[in-house]
This record gives structure tokens, sequence and C-alpha cells, in this order.
């Protein structure tokens, strides 16, 4: 008998917004007994995230270098279309299967497992067989302007890989155990980087040597997983339970199929209209903004999908939430406020002077990763309300709107247009999901992050805007202090928050 797991939803309250004040003294030590717990696990995946996010890095050198800019911007397009087939392929089972295994009784779990894997699997096969297909096909040169496709052959057992690499790494997510989570990660990032160097700048064997490398590291991966998550583990599969899950995941593969896309669109645009060395320039700016979301924010996601769900039945879990994203929302804008006043610095030793105008571009799209914060914040009650069926909806319509945002500006600015596009389209989505996710789960309004996150990131702009491209001492000098003086301004507004939380007793 399967334990029915979506019951219907509360029905929508339409309190009034209430404003966030100050907390009681035993709000206050549960709301940092919470943060605590979620910044050691941040922590923990911040290790992991950013060895995984490092090999993105270190190999930025070596592609730009290795591979002629047109290369380069055919493997942009490659990879978004991975990252795209890649999100098909688990079917949600990221989010789905954490919120499974918290609400499953212990003797259950062994079935969400095998019938996780059962679907990764067949999602995978078929993902990976329908790219093969599709870049081998005349779409696939009309697409990709470029005859040489001998990587093909990759693309299918890559997808079935990564996608098992999705899933035995939120196994471990909802086990607990970060710190296996980093040893994994840490592992496929030597080997990765390894048999990309020997490919890529001994054997000369340009994008059939970068996607092969790709393909070895992440089965490494993916062994290694496996010696974790399988190991002594009895598994079965539980078709029953696959309908069950299955409703809930649908709606979130979509909304994440949209999110990607949002890269892709802008990716597509920007080829058709500029060609591929503009491709190359919007490429290397979002890689270089990736730092963000590789070494920040998909550390704190990581933690923060698995708590929420487990917050939700605590007292002042809506001070909560709003606390937690609030602080969030500060260190994320100082830590783009920090790369976008050394990427022009910097800049140089990553890759060549054709590559200047990317730095440019960072801002603009560091400012979407920001918001992020905000788009958690607005899409929380959606998520408890189980009311999945709105992200869907929203993003789909978000893409649209940034399809015409990018047909309409990327003619006239360039990269610059797809990034203003993705800003716009984003803000429209948080609106959207905000409106929906107050409605059914009123929280508590901070503007003090808000306004903090706001002056911090103009700052860093105004600045970025005036360095020249260049690794030298003048300028270095200059991002040096800035850096300073926006950590110092974390600390003064929200450090005793912080460091509360960081000493507070766990909840």
């Amino acid at each position: 008998m399967i334990i029915d797991l979506a019951e219907p939803a509360e029905p929508c309250t339409p309190d009034p917004a209430p404003v966030a004040g100050p907390p009681a003294a035993g709000q206050m030590d549960t709301i940092l007994g919470t943060m605590r717990a979620l910044s050691k696990d941040t922590l923990y995946y911040l290790l992991g995230a950013g060895i995984v996010g490092l090999a993105g890095i270190v190999l930025i050198p070596l592609y730009t270098r290795w591979l002629a800019q047109t290369d380069f911007g055919v493997y942009a397009l490659i990879e978004i279309t991975l990252t795209l087939a890649g999100t098909i392929a688990p079917l949600g089972l990221s989010t789905t299967y954490l919120k499974w295994y918290a609400d499953l009784p212990r003797h259950r779990r062994p079935h969400l497992l095998g019938s996780s894997l059962l679907l990764t699997i067949a999602g995978g096969g078929v993902c990976g067989a329908l790219l093969y297909l599709l870049v081998q096909s005349p779409i696939g040169l009309v697409w990709l302007h470029s005859p040489d496709r001998r990587y093909a052959w990759t693309l299918a057992p890559l997808v079935v890989v990564e996608a098992l690499q999705t899933l035995l790494l939120t196994d471990l997510r909802a086990r607990r155990m970060p710190l296996q989570f980093c040893a994994v990660a840490g592992g496929r990032l030597v080997i990765m980087v390894a048999v990309a160097v020997w490919l890529v700048a001994v054997r000369h064997l340009g994008l059939n040597g970068v996607f092969t490398a790709r393909l070895i590291g992440t089965a490494a991966g993916v062994v290694l997983l496996g010696s974790l998550s399988l190991r002594n583990r009895r598994f079965a599969v539980d078709l029953s339970l696959v309908k069950a899950i299955l409703p809930y995941g649908a709606p979130l593969v979509w909304s994440a199929l949209m999110g990607i896309a949002f890269d892709a669109v802008a990716r597509q645009f920007v080829s058709h209209f500029s060609g591929l060395y503009e491709v190359a320039i919007f490429v290397l700016a979002l890689k270089i903004s990736g730092a963000l979301q590789a070494f920040v924010l998909a550390p704190f996601g990581t933690a923060w999908s698995g708590f929420y769900f487990a917050v939700a039945h605590q007292p002042h879990a809506k001070a909560t939430y709003t606390r937690v994203l609030g602080c969030a929302l500060a260190v994320l804008a100082t830590m783009a406020a920090l790369l976008m006043v050394v990427t022009p610095v910097l800049l140089p030793l990553l890759a060549p002077p054709a590559y200047g105008p990317a730095s440019r571009l960072v801002p603009w799209l560091l400012l979407p990763l920001v918001m992020r914060a905000l788009e958690y914040w607005a899409c929380l009650g959606i998520y408890l309300t189980h009311r999945t069926h709105w992200m869907a909806i929203v993003s789909t319509c978000g893409v649209i709107f940034h399809a015409l945002l990018c047909w309409f500006l990327v003619p006239r600015l360039g990269p610059m247009g797809a990034a203003f596009s993705w800003l716009l389209a984003l803000c429209g989505i948080v609106l959207a999901t905000g409106s929906v996710g107050q409605r059914c789960y009123r929280m508590s309004i901070d503007w003090r992050p808000l306004a903090f996150a706001a002056a911090v990131w103009i700052s860093a702009l105004l600045v970025s805007s005036n360095l020249p491209v260049a690794f030298a001492l003048r300028g270095g000098l200059i991002a040096l202090l800035f850096c300073c003086a926006a950590l110092s301004a974390l600390w003064l507004c929200f450090g005793r928050t912080l460091f509360r939380a960081a000493f507070a007793p766990e909840c």
C-alpha cells in the first residue's frame, strides 16, 4: 500500500502581509539554530560544489587557448544542449527525491532509490539517443554552423552518466553526507582536468577531446558515488511509487527546463544575429559569472532545498525563511560585487585579448544570479502548498517574454541585449511567482537586505566600468580596496546576525 504523499494543500488564506520586525527571544533562538544547521551544511556543500565548479574555471584557459574561437562558440551551444538534456533526464528527482526521502518511512526508502534509478536510466537513455540523432542530422549542421561533429558519439552516454550522477548526489544530500559529496567532487575534478589537458593540449583532439574528458570524469564520479550509495544497500522497484512521485516532479522538470532555456535562447539569438565570435565572448562572461553560481549560490541552494520542507513544520517558520533568505541575498550581492571588480584585472589571465569585451557583460549576468535569492522567497509558497504547476506556467511565460526581448534587443545591442533580456524576464518571473506564492503562503517582508544588495551592486558597477581590462597594479589596488569596503559593509549590516547564526545552538 503506497502512502499518498500528495495530500491536499492547505487552502489559500489571504492574510495581511506582515512586515518583518524584531523577533522575540525564543523565536530568534529558533531562527538562529536553524540558520546554524543550514550554514554548516552550506559550508560543506560550498566545498563540494566549489570543487565541481572549479573544473569549469580551471578549464577556461585551456579551452580559450587551445580551441579556435569559433570552436569555443560551438562548444557553448553543445554545452547548453547537454544541460537541457541533463535537466529532462532525471525527471525532476533532484527535488522530488529529497521530499519523498524525508516523508517516507525508513523501510520504504530502498524502494524510492530503486524506482528513481529506473526512471533516471530510462530518461537518460531516451534523451541521450535523441541528442545524438539531432547532432548527426542535417539540423545539427545548421544549428552548430560546423561540419565537424566527431564528438557526437560521446553525447548519448554523457547524458546517461550525468543523470545518474545527479540522482546519486541527491541521495547523498538526502542522507546528510556532505563530506562524501566533497570527496566525490574532488575525484571527478582531478580525473576530468587531467584527461582534458592530455586530450586537448597534448593530443590536440579539439572538441572531441573536450567531451571525451567530460565523459571519463563524470563516469569516474558515478563509480565513486555508486560505491557510496549502492554498497550494502538493498533496493527494489515499486511502480506504484513511480506513479506517486511523477506528478509532483513533472512540473518541476518543465520549470527547470525553462530556466535553462533562458541561457539557450540567449546563445541562439547571439549566434544568429552576431555570429560564433560573439557567442564565445558571451559564454566566457557566463563562465566568469558562473563562479558565483558554483561557489556561493549552488552550495546554498543545495543545502536550502534539503531544509525548507523540514523547517515548514517548525514554529516561526515564516520568520526563519525571511531571515535566512535576507542574509543570503546580502551575501550573494556582496560576492557578486567582489567578482565584478576583479574581473577586469584577472580576465587577461583567463583568455586572450580578443575576449576583453566579456568584462562589460559580467555585471549584467551576475545580477540574475543575485536575484535567485528573491526567486527562492517568491516561489517558496508554491512548493510548500503543492502548487508546482504554477512554476511551469510562469517559467514558460518568462521564456517566451525573454525570447521576444532577445528578438528586439540582440540585433541592436548584441550580447548585452541578451543579458538585458534575461534580467527583465527574470524580474517578471519573480513578480509573478511572488504574487501566487504570497496568496497561498503569506510571509513577512524585510526590505533591508534588498536595499543593501542594490547599493552594493550599483557601487561595484560604477567601479568595474571604470577599470581597464588589464592585469595592472593600479587596477588591482582599486579592486582590493573596494573588496575590503564591501566586506566591511556586509559585516556592519549583517555581521551580528551571521555571527550569532554560526555559534547559536543547533535546533
